[in-house]
């Protein structure tokens, strides 16, 4: 018996656990109801159990309590069944811990709102929102079909809950190309005409990087306080903040969302009051976080014959149309109703001036593929023009959505254009290109915005069309055409080090591409391990900006793509670039050992190249100084400021130019001899620094704030506290004025 009761006593505990986290729970959720049916269920079933055992017993209980009798097969079946109960509980309540982390994140948004209530005197929300606002997606579709049924099915959901205080979600779910977007899109301008909504956001939900610039673009238009450029996080809870306590009727559409994860924490706070509509291709989130879920269906074969003769409108005569009724009824069964598929072969048809009747014959020849959709790719891709084939194989190594035309416009960068890209030179060949995959409906264009999209399921499709060969090829021009794109640090020949706190917003502009890059190339390698990669990053920006997720990530890929270069073609500068964003990765975040160990490896890497770059030695031995600064050892660091200024020098002298000494090696200077008790020498490298960066052209806000910060703190150690408070207030106001996103730690230390 005593055994017994301490398994009860044990089953007891984990109750007490349960019973604590509702306590502690502002409110009891629907989870926290289904656990306790679930463990009271477990308890009840246990205990019948025992009740079972003891009368089962009967006298042989008093045997079973010693140790004699524990083998017994009565009580083995119920340890048996105690460790299944008790087992059973525990995952129950580590899913209560995970949804309970899901509610707390959620919930940090609002802690201002909290502490308002809390305060003595609590603050009003006060909208400030710029309204109406209206966040549409770049492309939308100008010909509407049918989905008249489910837009019905979408408007009674949203009008069964109480319009007045509630947040209803629902999520429209369905396989690829099948309308689910254009059902948002025919909803969202239903409402646009009725004018329903005073705030409608189209969010691009497919990965962490599209979400949050969705986000920070949604909360600049709003013009909400305190929102920047680049700083997401704050933008994020601003904004969720902000759609809880508006007063002001909003929609938000999550496209092309994929995992419950990524879409927890940009999901509006408990007490929002509004509309979410998610488009998936997983029907989970119609289970969590939306309301309900509504599955998207291709058509039935009548309505999809339908769809095809409404896309030919105005291309073939209406008394051709008129007797291709049935053959416009035989493609849309063997398409089985599909709409994007559909819609290439409406392309196919009006590109080629056939009738319907003549590309149902053609499909029925094409014998190799027994899947129809693998048909219509087929159809769609074999006979690209090289031109066509080689502009659509850069689009499906793109983020589908908001692909700039500038991609394909070329200022000065045109020396890393290999002979096969040049034609991409000749505006009339890509102009003819472009309008030949929009005519074939393979992309989208936004005149205005100057803006490309292409379907995620053609990209897909196309990569598996092309031969490992063309593929292979088709990354390297991508990567190029990225590469000239994206934003560079200037270069002048005895310049300075420069950042990018400048091009920000071009930056980001880019950052999707290059990410879409970093996966597409992992994607690629593990259906061929051969595949190679050329190496062009924005590690730069995402340092800056400290976006340390992403950053990690392109560090890995990169190293594993350095692998992948053929041996002759290994620049050594390519390997010391990668460890110089990771030291000042690892420096950034305070792990100094770990950045001296990376510096240290591309400073060795520097000296070992048959041409010495002796600019790019001469600021990884700045660094090395910094980092050594940092970990104390300020003799080391004295010598590494030196060396950097020696090698500066026979950099001058090797080219011919006049040797000044950088503003930023005398800062680094200045700082350790500061930190080190040379407090004259110091003050007389940072007057000198800071007299070069204001005078600098272009002037960059970042270094001189820095220094402005560096004088003060070398007043603070001369004890001249009004005028190292006076600087710092400098320093303070000319950081914030460039750095608007606050997207560095420098802000929290001024």
């Amino acid at each position: 018996m005593r055994r017994v009761v301490q398994m009860l006593q044990k089953i007891s505990r984990n109750c007490h656990d349960f019973i604590l986290h509702c306590r502690q729970s502002p409110v009891v959720t629907k989870e926290d109801k289904e656990s306790c049916f679930d463990i009271f269920l477990r308890i009840t079933t246990f205990l019948a159990d025992v009740v079972q055992f003891l009368r089962q017993a009967d006298d042989d209980v008093s045997e079973l309590t010693y140790a004699s009798g524990r083998n017994h097969p009565a009580w083995t079946e119920l340890t048996e069944k105690f460790t299944t109960a008790v087992d059973d509980i525990k995952d129950t309540l580590d899913r209560i811990d995970r949804v309970a982390a899901m509610y707390q994140r959620q919930y940090q948004g609002d802690m201002a709102s909290w502490f308002s209530y809390l305060s003595l005197s609590p603050r009003a929300f006060r909208d400030t929102a710029q309204l109406p606002c209206f966040v549409l997606p770049p492309i939308r579709t100008a010909r509407f079909f049918d989905r008249d049924d489910v837009i019905e099915k979408v408007e009674k959901h949203f009008q069964d809950g109480d319009s007045t205080s509630s947040l209803r979600s629902l999520a429209l779910y369905g396989m690829g190309g099948v309308g689910k977007s254009h059902v948002a899109m025919k909803y969202l301008d239903k409402k646009l005409a009725i004018k329903n909504f005073d705030a409608i956001f189209w969010i691009n939900a497919e990965n962490p990087v599209s979400i949050q610039q969705s986000f920070t673009d949604i909360a600049l238009k709003l013009k909400l306080p305190d929102t920047g450029p680049a700083s997401h996080d704050e933008n994020r809870m601003i904004l969720k903040g902000w759609l809880q306590q508006t007063e002001c009727k909003w929609m938000i559409i999550y496209d092309n969302a994929e995992t419950i994860e990524l879409l927890r924490d940009y999901w509006p706070l408990s007490g929002s009051n509004g509309r979410v509509l998610i488009t998936t291709r997983n029907h989970m989130l119609g289970f969590d976080p939306a309301d309900a879920g509504l599955e998207i269906l291709p058509w039935d074969t009548d309505t999809g014959s339908k769809f095809l003769l409404h896309l030919l409108t105005g291309h073939i005569s209406a008394e051709l149309l008129a007797n291709e009724t049935q053959s416009a009824y035989s493609l849309s069964e063997r398409l089985s109703g599909h709409a994007l598929a559909l819609s290439n072969m409406c392309g196919l048809i009006h590109r080629r001036s056939w009738s319907i009747s003549e590309l149902v014959e053609v499909y029925d020849r094409s014998k190799d593929f027994k899947d129809g959709l693998e048909t219509v790719w087929q159809l769609s891709f074999e006979n690209l023009k090289p031109d066509c084939a080689a502009l659509l194989s850069v689009f499906t190594f793109c983020a589908p959505d908001s692909i700039p035309q500038s991609l394909f416009e070329f200022n000065e960068e045109k020396d890393s254009l290999t002979v096969d890209m040049l034609w991409y030179l000749d505006s009339d060949r890509l102009s003819t290109s472009t309008e030949e995959l929009l005519a074939l409906a393979l992309i989208k264009r936004d005149g205005y915005d100057r803006v490309f999209s292409i379907h995620r399921l053609i990209a897909a499709q196309f990569r598996r069309f092309l031969n490992p060969k063309d593929l292979q090829k088709a990354f390297c021009e991508a990567s190029i055409l990225m590469y000239n794109a994206f934003p560079k640090r200037p270069k002048k020949p005895g310049a300075a080090r420069a950042n990018l706190y400048n091009v920000w917003d071009r930056c980001q502009l880019w950052l999707q591409h290059v990410l879409q890059l970093k996966s597409s190339f992992m994607q690629e390698r593990k259906r061929d391990p051969s595949f190679s990669a050329c190496r062009e990053t924005c590690e730069t920006y995402l340092l800056e900006t400290q976006n340390w997720r992403e950053l990690e990530d392109l560090v890995i890929v990169n190293r594993i793509a350095m692998e992948t270069l053929p041996e002759p073609d290994k620049e050594i500068y390519l390997l010391s670039s990668t460890e110089i964003h990771v030291a000042s990765m690892w420096a950034f975040r305070g792990g100094f050992k770990m950045a001296l160990k990376s510096l240290l490896t591309a400073h060795s890497l520097k000296l070992a190249e048959s041409t010495i770059d002796l600019q790019n030695t001469c600021w990884i031995e700045d660094n090395l100084a910094s980092i050594y600064g940092c970990l104390g050892d300020f003799d080391t660091a004295i010598q590494w400021n030196e060396r950097s200024h020696a090698t500066w020098k026979r950099w001058s002298e090797s080219t011919g130019v006049e040797f000044k000494c950088p503003p930023l090696l005398k800062l680094t200077r200045g700082r350790i001899l500061t930190h080190g008790g040379r407090l004259d020498e110091s003050r007389e490298q940072l007057a000198e620094a800071v007299g070069g960066l204001l005078s600098a052209e272009p002037f960059v806000w970042a270094p001189t704030a820095t220094c402005k910060f560096a004088i003060g703190r070398l007043l603070m150690f001369e004890g001249k506290y009004e005028a190292a408070e006076s600087m710092l207030l400098e320093s303070q106001s000319m950081w914030l004025q460039g750095d608007k996103s606050r997207a560095l730690d420098f802000n929290g230390i001024i």
